[in-house]
């Protein structure tokens, strides 16, 4: 998974983790322990929403295109292709 860190809406950092364990509220707590704020994806399973909420990690789903597309849309303020409008963070994956 890419991990990109933003600070005053520019990139500061990028890298590439694993994220280990094989249900997905282990992963999202794994993504909270590593500060992660914000989780752009293409799916992502409802019923873990408000497990991701109370974890501190707003999740924006139903996204399409490229990492380097939807990101950029992202840090612009731009619609997300395929997804809901965006909204800014501290950090971003």
């Amino acid at each position: 998974m890419l991990v990109v860190e933003v600070e005053g809406g520019r990139e500061t950092r990028r890298f590439v983790i694993s994220l280990g364990a094989p249900w997905l509220p282990g992963r999202v707590a794994g993504l909270a322990v590593l500060g992660v704020r914000t989780l752009l994806c293409g799916g992502f399973n409802r019923a873990y929403l408000p497990t991701a909420g109370r974890l501190g990690v707003q999740v924006i789903t139903g996204l399409a295109g490229d990492a380097e597309t939807v990101l950029a849309a992202y840090l612009r303020g731009q619609n997300i292709p395929g997804g809901p409008r965006t909204r800014r963070c501290r950090r971003l994956l």
